[in-house]
């Protein structure tokens, strides 16, 4: 049996594979009968790869982005990838010094007839991605879902798509549009959750308030016997017994 290929091998060729595709569609001067040739010559064991390399990116990831794209060359996708890969991964609170690093979120130009093929053997929120899947497809993948690194991959693609923006006036524009995501693997959210979900706190925070909510009745339970511990404690008693005494004088 063939070594299984590293996931960075994986990446690597499955990126290559998805710069081709791009390359070859924004290309209009290709004759059709070498691409019909190219098409029989490589693209049975490519599209079989591919096919496997989607269903384990879907598989896997926390964080999944679906994007339509348009007229974007090899050059402006390596910079979206460069920007996506310099935002900084937080460090889980409990991970220890000698962990490796997190795994950074990955952009994937796709093709849509393959991720189409792929989205309909998945089952929940993943399967409700097939509407969505219309025009030029690309994903945004990452094993870690973090709301604070949501936020600055967000960023980064925006300001990366400005710097690849066409200068000439009537140029067509590169663009990246955020159609859907799923969360968790099991939660399709549309744009807008997307965007309001960057805002949130981070787990660790969420949790810390939850245990300050829970804790609360607990600590106001404990101020009050804190109190009648001390002074007031006596003169509770004090009061107690000055009202046994009185009881007891007789009346006049």
């Amino acid at each position: 049996m063939p070594p299984r290929p590293s996931l960075h091998a994986v990446r690597r060729y499955a990126t290559v594979a998805a710069d081709a595709a791009v390359a070859s569609s924004s290309s209009s001067a290709a004759p059709a009968a070498a691409a019909a040739a190219t098409e029989a010559r490589t693209y049975t064991e490519r599209k079989a790869f591919l096919h496997t390399y989607y269903g384990h990116l879907l598989d896997r990831s926390q964080l999944l982005l679906l994007f339509t794209h348009d007229n974007l060359s090899v050059a402006d996708s390596r910079v979206l990838r460069n920007a996506i890969a310099s935002v900084p991964v937080p460090r889980p609170a409990d991970a220890a010094p000698e962990d490796a690093a997190p795994e950074r979120a990955a952009l994937t130009i796709a093709r849509t007839g393959l991720l189409r093929n792929v989205v309909a053997g998945q089952t929940g929120a993943k399967a409700t991605l097939a509407p969505h899947l219309t025009g030029q497809a690309a994903l945004l993948t990452s094993p870690t879902l973090s709301p604070r690194y949501l936020s600055g991959v967000l960023a980064a693609i925006e300001k990366a798509l400005k710097k690849v923006k066409k200068a000439e006036p009537d140029a067509k524009q590169p663009t990246l549009k955020l159609v859907a995501g799923v969360l968790e693997g099991n939660r399709l959210v549309t744009p807008e959750a997307i965007a309001d979900v960057s805002k949130l706190p981070e787990l660790d925070q969420l949790r810390a308030q939850l245990v300050g909510l829970l804790e609360q009745p607990g600590r106001q339970l404990i101020g009050v016997l804190s109190q009648a511990g001390g002074g007031a404690l006596v003169r509770t008693l004090q009061g107690l017994e000055q009202g046994l005494k009185d009881k007891e004088q007789p009346s006049a």
